[in-house]
């Protein structure tokens, strides 16, 4: 465990390039480490904001660095219901040191802001530091998604 020594927070409504790169290195790295998937709706957010000039009406986008090395990220997603979805991930060598926890008090505060009514947490069921965190949350578990795949070609009748 790695304690982060000169930490900073950036926040923003939608990604660019470089955060899009900086986050994507570090799903990797915890994609590697964990054996888990995250649901990060990265290449969405990317098409997404290339299309929009940022307004900053809602903040999307929590990163959290030790000096220039992106170490935490949590990113909402707005379905423009009544609800926002919000996933994230630390890196594995600067965990248990309240990284996720100080990101996620940004994301309550941005909630407060907007008309929605629940927060959605995603985990990976099999991600026991992201199931432990909704735990300590006080959330009530709500549904499960499950990824299926087509393995053989349909065949016409």
């Amino acid at each position: 465990m790695i304690e982060a020594k000169n930490p900073f927070i950036k926040l923003k409504e939608s990604i660019d390039r470089n955060d899009y790169e900086e986050i994507k290195n570090l799903q990797k790295i915890c994609l590697e480490e964990d054996n888990i998937k995250l649901k990060l709706e990265l290449d969405y957010k990317i098409a997404r904001s290339e299309l929009k000039t940022s307004s900053l009406n809602n903040i999307n986008e929590f990163m959290y660095y030790d000096r220039n090395k992106l170490i935490g990220y949590i990113g909402v997603c707005d379905s423009q219901r009544d609800e926002i979805e919000i996933s994230g991930m630390v890196s594995p060598e600067y965990r248990r040191n309240g990284v996720f926890k100080k990101l996620f008090s940004f994301v309550k505060d941005e909630w407060k802001k907007r008309n929605v009514s629940k927060i959605l947490l995603l985990s990976d069921n099999k991600s026991f530091s992201g199931l432990e965190f909704i735990k300590s949350t006080g959330a009530m578990y709500g549904n499960s998604e499950y990824e299926m795949f087509l393995r053989n070609k349909p065949t016409k009748n």
